[in-house]
């Protein structure tokens, strides 16, 4: 009610000599504007990351926590012991934020790695290969965020290795 109500006053102040048409299309363009952030603002925006992490014996724990057509973001949980095996992006970047732990993350194809742990921000931008190994005593526990989401996905071989 209120936005009508500035709207109406702006509306006034508008010289005489523009048309109706386009003090209407001002009009119309703000009422979409406001229904574009309505439906914005009801988009989940704030998540509770504990909810995503699990534990497991077997492979990492990959869970969405939201996607868009602008990115996936996902809360990884990797056992001692666990990787997420080399891989590339061909269509957009992988960005990680190390919560807790530590591990060997994968460079290049040829398979140097670099350590990794709590803190870090690690981006893997387009087509470049990465991935980790969780070689401390306790779980790795991280964000990715893949943008876009048709990011794509690839598998890489390490030279010399089965990986």
């Amino acid at each position: 009610m209120g936005m009508k109500i500035v709207w109406l006053a702006i509306l006034e102040r508008c010289e005489i000599r523009q048309s109706k048409v386009v003090n209407v299309a001002r009009l119309q363009l703000a009422n979409k504007a406001k229904q574009k952030n309505k439906i914005i603002m009801s988009k989940a925006r704030i998540f509770d990351s504990s909810q995503f992490f699990q534990t497991t014996d077997g492979e990492p724990i990959r869970s969405v926590v939201t996607e868009s057509p602008d990115a996936v973001v996902v809360a990884w949980y990797i056992n001692p012991n666990q990787k997420i095996p080399p891989h590339l992006h061909p269509n957009g970047q992988d960005t990680w934020t190390i919560i807790s732990g530590k591990g060997e993350y994968y460079l290049d194809k040829t398979g140097n790695t670099q350590p990794i742990a709590a803190g870090d921000v690690v981006i893997a931008h387009t087509g470049s290969v990465h991935g980790v190994f969780n070689n401390g005593n306790e779980p790795l526990v991280f964000i990715s965020v893949v943008s876009p989401a048709t990011a794509g996905y690839q598998l890489v071989d390490i030279e010399g290795t089965n990986s």
